[in-house]
């Protein structure tokens, strides 16, 4: 189980357990922030390539 999916998991039934409703629960599963990183890398051929993550 990969880490995203437990949080989802724990989430879930925090919601189940508060009763909240399917609006407020995307409210609070969409992200406020997000930090997005590009890494340029020079590959053997000397194509260059950006990474996202």
């Amino acid at each position: 189980m990969r880490a995203s999916e437990a949080i989802r998991i724990y989430f879930d039934r925090a919601a189940d357990h508060l009763d909240l409703s399917a609006p407020m629960r995307r409210l609070l599963l969409t992200a406020k922030r997000e930090v997005q990183v590009h890494i340029p890398i020079e590959r053997d051929s000397g194509e260059l390539t950006t990474f996202i993550g």
